[in-house]
Order: structure tokens, then C-alpha cells, then sequence
């Protein structure tokens, strides 16, 4: 039987009549009706003398109910007919005769038939109107559960997955969606779980004319209709979002029922906001970020400028008094200036290294050339590179003579414990006490560095060891959290752990652990 297309109003599915599953139970209902009457008859006429015709007349009337409610309202007129029909028969006198002799019995039959018809109606409007309330109540909560799966996702990927199985799982159709690439502007992505399909480039073709002409396009329309797919624009009131494609395994059958129409538009609606939400929250993120990045990089430079300029200037004035004669500077003013000027290249030199060392940290280019290292030499060579900034605080050691050494790159491990006793000066009033020691615990030295300095607040702890952070705090103290960073970077990269926690009484405590020998 050659099928009927029509047209969607609004841009949607085909409508193709076909000899439906719906029609072949309506056969069924005059069959079974056929039969309800008969067993009446039947179970009426051999016992007549138990049944009145009032009995036999409450049971034909009950089969045209169930015949209205299980079967509709033409196989329950046909069963009213057959009634009156069967009645007038093998029930009313004369019997085996089609015509009544009475007037009264005449009335009766046409009543009958019309109370039957009143049944038959009335019923079928009920099984109408439940099969109506049962199908809204699916496509609510279909639409409900859509809504909810996709509230809750903040992600594309995980919310793009949800539409395509929530798509197969109502109407049958593999589903595919395609969105911009936003750093190739005239191609669009396709999201979809067949591999050929998305591979396509036909399709993808199709799609793209879609979403730029704004169009439906493929099966059941006059744009590219040799498609094995339906393309439905997803339309905001902004803006295109991307395009949908719903395509069956029979790659060209794409009929919906009257009844899915509508829960296929609304479907698409929310894919299209759900998309969009997603969309636009990515970019108040994206905003967010930038503003965030923006600041920190004014945050860093300023920082930079201070510390690169300081030791800058220190390092200049000392080389202008040298170079000015007229200032008549005796030996030990010499020393003393040069001195100066030594301490601030060097705390220079560490910056610039420090940042170096940062950034072959981040690119994973830092070489370590491990070997057996004794902890008392590494503490001694960190607290010499410091100079007599140490000169200011009770240095305290406590590192047993016995203890193994630990294999590592001597020089990295220098450059860390040099960082670490700079915080710690750097944080502690003139005059407190820094106390270092060293263990081993099993297969590990454990070293801590103690001071009895301002401490680190609480809720900054988790944070201290990550890249350009800084602690705020009522001081003038230099620094742009990369310290700390490149400490921990070089410790995991030996194998080590790094911590750092707050003392009883005031001061911070960093313990490290590196591998023995």
C-alpha cells in the first residue's frame, strides 16, 4: 500500500499513513465482539428458563462496554447492531423471525440500540480521553527527566551523550548532534556514537547547510531529501546553537506519530537552551578566568619589577659610591659596600634562576643527575649561599654523624633548602632561632627546618605550594610564591614529599623527605 506523505507545518518529521498496529487491533475488536456476542446467545438461549431476557439484556450491554473501552468505538456499534439483531431473533416472539409483532417490543429493540450507541460512545470518549492523559503523562515526564539529567550536567560532553540516548530511548532514532568549532568558524563538530556517521562528510555537508541557512534539511524535505538523515536547526531565541540529526536503521522511513510530533519539537527546544546554558556559562567561566589571569599576571609583574628592581638599585648605588671619588671611602667601607653588593646580585641571581628553574619545572625539561649526598654538607653549602643574612638568627643543627646519605642531585637539593631557609629568615624577627634536623625514617631521611617566625595562616596551607601564590599579609616582605613551588617540584621529582604545617607556640615547619642511599 504506497504511503501518504504530509507536510509538518512546523519544519518537522513527515507524516507517513501506513497500516498500523492500531488497525489490526481494531480488526480484532469486531472479531472478539463478534464472539462476546455469541457466547451471550449462546449461554441465553440453552438456558432460558434460568435467564430472564432482562439478564440476557444486562449481558449484551456489558460486552458493548467492554468492547468500547478495549476495542473503541466501531467494533462497540457494530456489537449494539449485532444485539439488536440477534435480540430480535432468537429472543423476541416470533422466534427465528427478523420483524416484531408488537408495537412494545418494537420501542424496546430501538431503545436498546440507542442505549447501546450512548455506551458505546460514552466508553470510547473515556478510553480516548485516559489513553490522551496517559500519553501526556509520558511526554512530561519524558520532557521532566530530560530537563532534570540536563540541569544537572554543566558539561557538554556529559550532557550531548544524554540527548543522544534519551533520543534513541523515546523515539527510536539514532541521534547526532553538531556544534560550531569555534576556532575553525565554517566547520561544525559532530557528536554522535556511529563512527561512519559521523565520518561522513556528505552529512557533514548537509549539516553545515543547515545551521547556516537555518533550515530543515534531509529526509521528508525539499533540501538534500536523498540524505539518509533529518537535520533540524537548534534555534534559540539568540542564536543558532548547532544542528541535530535523527536518522532510523532503515536510513530512509523517518515517520513519527501525530502524538510525538509535538514531544519531538519540545525535546529539541530544551537540547537547544540546555546546549546554550552550557554555552554561555563556559563563557561567564572563560570571563572569569581572563579577568583572574589578567590580575595575577598585574599582580606577578608588579612583583617581578619590585624584586628585580631592588637588589637593582642596591647593587648601582653601591657601584656609583665606589666609582665616586670624591667620597674618600677607607678599606673596610670598601669591603663593607662590596659585600652589600654581593648579597643583593646573589638574591638576583636566585630570583632569575628561580624562575627558570620554574619554568623547566612546567615543561617537564628539568634534568636531575642523582648521586650519594651527604645532609650535613647540603645544609652547610645552602646557609653559605646565604651569607651573612644568617647573621641575624641562632642557627641551630641537629644532624647525626651516622646518618646515611641520600641520593640526589646536589645541587637542586641546594638551591631547595636555600629557598626554604629564606622563607624562614625572611619570616622570623631578628633574633629567633631556626632550627634544622635530620632522621631517618625506613627508606627516607626526614629533615626539618622550624622558625619561630609569623606562621602561615590556616586556610592558606593547602595553597602555599602552588605556583605564583602569595600569602597577604600587613608586611612589605618581597615575593611571588614561586619559592615554595619550585621546592616542591624538585622534591617529588626525587621521589621526596614536602610539607608544611604550623608550630605550637607560633613559627612554621617544613619537613621534607628524600630518598637514603
Amino acid at each position: 500500500m504506497s504511503s501518504i506523505d504530509t507536510k509538518d507545518s512546523n519544519n518537522f518529521l513527515v507524516l507517513s499513513w501506513k497500516p498500523t498496529r492500531g488497525m489490526f487491533t481494531q480488526w480484532r475488536g469486531y472479531l472478539w465482539g463478534s464472539l462476546m456476542v455469541a457466547a451471550v446467545t449462546v449461554l441465553g438461549y440453552f438456558f432460558r428458563s434460568v435467564f430472564s431476557t432482562e439478564n440476557i439484556l444486562a449481558l449484551y450491554l456489558m460486552s458493548v462496554v467492554i468492547s468500547s473501552i478495549y476495542f473503541g468505538l466501531g467494533p462497540s456499534i457494530y456489537i449494539s447492531v449485532l444485539i439488536i439483531v440477534v435480540m430480535d431473533f432468537l429472543f423476541i416472539e416470533p422466534i427465528m423471525a427478523f420483524y416484531p409483532i408488537k408495537t412494545q417490543d418494537f420501542i424496546t429493540l430501538a431503545i436498546l440500540l440507542v442505549i447501546s450507541i450512548m455506551i458505546s460512545y460514552l466508553a470510547s470518549r473515556f478510553r480516548q480521553k485516559t489513553a490522551e492523559a496517559q500519553r501526556r503523562e509520558r511526554e512530561a515526564n519524558t520532557l521532566y527527566e530530560l530537563n532534570r539529567v540536563l540541569a544537572k550536567s554543566n558539561e557538554l560532553d556529559s550532557s550531548i551523550k544524554t540527548v543522544i540516548k534519551m533520543g534513541k530511548d523515546i523515539f527510536g532514532f539514532h541521534v547526532a548532534i553538531f556544534l560550531p568549532d569555534y576556532l575553525k568558524k565554517k566547520e561544525l563538530i559532530p557528536y554522535t556514537d556511529d563512527p561512519d556517521f559521523a565520518g561522513d562528510s556528505r552529512e557533514a555537508a548537509i549539516a553545515n547547510w543547515c545551521f547556516e541557512k537555518r533550515q530543515p534539511a534531509g529526509v521528508g524535505t525539499n533540501n538534500f531529501s536523498s540524505s539518509i538523515a533529518r537535520y533540524l536547526p537548534l534555534m534559540t531565541p539568540r542564536e543558532t546553537i548547532g544542528v541535530i540529526s535523527l536518522w532510523n536503521d532503515q536510513k530512509k522511513n523517518m515517520s513519527v506519530s501525530n502524538e510525538d510530533r509535538r514531544l519531538l519539537r519540545t525535546f529539541t527546544d530544551l537540547t537547544a537552551v540546555a546546549l546554550e546554558s552550557i554555552k554561555l556559562a563556559e563563557e561567564v567561566q572563560k570571563a572569569v578566568m581572563l579577568k583572574a589571569k589578567e590580575k595575577l599576571q598585574t599582580a606577578v609583574l608588579n612583583s617581578i619589577s619590585h624584586d628585580l628592581r631592588t637588589p637593582l638599585v642596591s647593587v648601582i648605588g653601591v657601584l656609583s659610591s665606589l666609582q665616586e671619588e670624591s667620597m674618600n671611602l677607607d678599606e673596610a667601607s670598601r669591603k663593607n659596600l662590596i659585600q652589600v653588593a654581593r648579597e643583593d646580585a646573589e638574591r638576583l641571581n636566585r630570583f632569575i634562576a628561580n624562575m627558570l628553574d620554574s619554568s623547566r619545572i612546567e615543561a617537564g625539561d628539568m634534568k636531575i643527575l642523582k648521586q650519594p649526598s651527604d645532609t650535613a654538607d647540603l645544609i652547610g653549602v645552602a646557609l653559605e649561599q646565604l651569607g651573612k643574612r644568617t647573621a641575624k638568627h641562632h642557627i641551630e643543627i641537629d644532624v647525626p654523624a651516622e646518618l646515611p646519605f641520600v641520593n640526589v642531585d646536589f645541587n637542586l637539593i641546594v638551591q631547595t633548602l636555600v629557598n626554604i631557609l629564606d622563607n624562614a629568615l625572611k619570616y622570623s624577627p631578628e633574633g629567633s632561632s631556626i632550627e634544622i634536623s635530620a632522621r631517618q625514617i625506613g627508606e627516607f631521611i626526614d629533615l626539618e627546618f622550624a622558625d619561630h617566625g609569623i606562621g602561615i595562616p590556616k586556610q592558606d596551607l593547602p595553597y602555599i605550594f602552588d605556583k605564583f601564590y602569595h600569602v597577604q599579609r600587613q608586611t612589605n616582605i618581597p615575593g611571588i610564591g614561586l619559592g615554595l613551588s619550585i621546592c616542591k617540584g624538585i622534591i617529588e621529582a626525587h621521589g621526596g614529599t614536602i610539607l608544611a604545617e604550623n608550630r605550637l607556640g607560633g613559627g612554621t615547619i617544613i619537613k621534607l623527605k628524600l630518598p637514603a642511599v
